[in-house]
């Protein structure tokens, strides 16, 4: 059966040219007889300009020693108000060390709710050659820049079950921490579970606070510990059946955040449950310090050394790089302040444009688009030269 329209063709008559004529006058006359005031509302922009600042001015308030190596730092604003996040977000950290620019992206532990009350907290452990820098000159009082709040490592309520399962290892603790204590204070309308795998006892970071948090019900904490018998823990490795115990399929929402070696053992253990995509999460993976591990890194490039030349806004640049090295870390220890924020390829934040070369780009961290991919545009935060290469570099905001 076929459908049958029928319209009627109105031509443009005198009255309409008429109206359309008397719409600029008319809009005038409304501007002009609006008050000169501002607006009691703000103006989307403003408002977008404060929940994703390009940059945040904060100072260390407190530091706590956490112990296993981890110290918690609370910031406030040392300028203006602290951007608002989803628990879960972290901040990229801009580091001046010996004349470099660097920056370290560090989850931030605390809720939503702590924001409002005007402060952030971050936990880190002293595990390289950035982090050492830090548990060496900040103080109460230093003064830091941030980014605003980043990263997809969030609960999102259409999209998400409603019971959240957070499955952490060391101190990939700090961003379930923060959803901890959103659902705690209420921020976060969920249940919770915890699974928290760690080596000994002494590396349980925030046990007594987790424990508060059962207390309503809403919350529960599962610790796996792999070196030591302890009392109330499982013992051994997160295994699939563990998981399973607790993140019921298609009932819960699973969020991992560890080391790099927790994500590949996961990834095998879990691949049996066959979890739903939109279920799953996984933070961000880091910066990967050694290639060869990676599937298809070309033996024997490691040991080699290229150069990578910049073009960044007029200037053009020649450096050294290691095949060992991301290019990022390259044009970072000469001193170029590349842009970067993730440093896992995810954000696309570095996204810059090869035009001669070729680099390896670890599988697990390819996230460009295709048309990317087809046109040469890398994340130099993820990308291993292969070859002397070329780039253009956008300058950092």
């Amino acid at each position: 059966m076929t459908e049958q329209f029928s319209f009627k063709k109105k031509p443009i008559g005198l009255l309409d040219m008429l109206a359309f004529k008397k719409l600029l006058p008319a809009r005038q006359a409304r501007i002009d007889a609006a008050p000169a005031t501002p607006p009691s509302i703000p103006y989307v922009n403003v408002l977008t300009k404060s929940l994703k600042p390009g940059r945040q001015y904060l100072k260390v308030a407190a530091i706590t020693d956490e112990g296993a190596d981890v110290r918690r730092f609370r910031l406030e604003p040392a300028q203006g108000e602290l951007a608002y996040f989803r628990a879960g977000a972290y901040l990229s950290f801009f580091l001046e060390i010996n004349g470099s620019t660097l920056t370290r992206p560090f989850s931030i532990a605390s809720s939503p709710a702590d924001a409002k009350q005007g402060f952030y907290e971050v936990c880190i452990k002293n595990s390289g050659f950035a982090t050492a820098w830090i548990f060496d000159n900040w103080q109460v009082g230093t003064e830091l820049i941030t980014s605003g709040p980043l990263g997809r490592f969030y609960y999102e309520a259409a999209r998400d079950a409603k019971h959240l399962v957070g499955v952490a290892g060391g101190i990939g603790i700090t961003p379930l921490r923060s959803m901890a204590r959103a659902v705690a204070d209420g921020t976060l309308d969920v249940t919770m579970t915890l699974i928290y795998g760690c080596n000994t006892a002494a590396e349980m970071l925030f046990a007594d606070e987790f424990r508060a948090y059962e207390k309503d019900g809403r919350f529960k904490v599962v610790y796996v510990v792999a070196n030591e018998e302890v009392e109330g823990a499982e013992k051994g490795f997160i295994t699939a059946e563990l998981v399973k115990k607790y993140a019921a399929a298609g009932e819960s929402s699973l969020f991992v955040c560890g080391p790099q070696a927790m994500y590949r053992y996961l990834a095998k253990e879990l691949a049996p449950l066959e979890l739903t995509p939109k279920f799953f999460r996984q933070e961000l993976l880091g910066e990967i310090k050694d290639a060869t591990v990676c599937a298809g890194y070309p033996a024997g490039k490691e040991a080699e050394t290229y150069t990578v030349t910049a073009r960044m806004g007029f200037e053009s640049y020649t450096v050294p790089a290691l095949g060992s090295e991301t290019v990022l870390v390259a044009l970072e220890r000469a001193g170029l302040n590349p842009p970067s924020h993730c440093r896992s390829g995810e954000c696309g934040y570095c996204r810059s444009s090869m035009t001669a070369g070729s680099v390896y780009i670890p599988p697990e961290l390819e996230f460009r688009r295709q048309a990317d991919r087809t046109t040469g545009q890398i994340h130099p935060c993820c990308a291993f030269p292969l070859e002397d290469i070329e780039l253009i570099v956008p300058r950092a905001k």
